[in-house]
């Protein structure tokens, strides 16, 4: 685990905006997730951020149909 006495150490949580052909659409091909999730976390370094993440562009931009995709028992409300 990474650890600094010099500065707090910056991660984030949740979805990162993405282009509308990937955001959305979990079926885009492989290729261009790979290539957009490399972008996020180009970006991410760039701002500094250390504990990077692929901004929830594998889960093609909505954690609702991701969830629904993985585990049961949900229902709409």
């Amino acid at each position: 685990m990474r650890r600094s006495e010099q500065r707090i150490l910056v991660t984030h949580v949740g979805a990162l905006p993405a282009p509308l052909d990937v955001w959305g659409n979990a079926a885009a091909p492989e290729s261009t997730q790979h290539a957009v999730v490399a972008d996020v976390v180009r970006q991410q370094r760039a701002a500094g951020v250390d504990f990077v993440n692929e901004g929830e562009v594998t889960k093609g931009g909505t954690w609702v149909e991701f969830i629904n995709a993985r585990l049961g028992g949900f229902e709409p409300a």
